[in-house]
């Protein structure tokens, strides 16, 4: 899983995601992330599935906060859509 910034991040800058009240941390380049590891990832999708909103939140490279939010109705639709379509090639 990936995401895309609405703008590129300063590098250095952390990558955080927030889905409701949880917290990951990304990494990532530019205007894209996503995260360190399989674990994460499967977290991620599991929290997707079940939350509200989601948030990503960084530092744009001229240092200005950047954030990003996302309603995720329909997300748990869509993962088991793509699931499906990857499955079957």
């Amino acid at each position: 899983m990936s995401f895309r910034l609405a703008r590129a991040k300063r590098q250095g800058s952390a990558v955080l995601l927030r889905v409701d009240e949880r917290l990951f941390q990304l990494v990532g380049t530019g205007d894209n992330a996503w995260p360190e590891n399989g674990r994460t990832d499967a977290d991620i999708v599991a929290a997707l599935r079940t939350g509200v909103q989601m948030t990503l939140e960084s530092r744009a490279e001229n240092g200005a906060a950047l954030r990003d939010t996302y309603p995720l109705r329909g997300a748990a639709t869509a993962i088991d859509a793509a699931a499906i379509a990857c499955a079957r090639g």
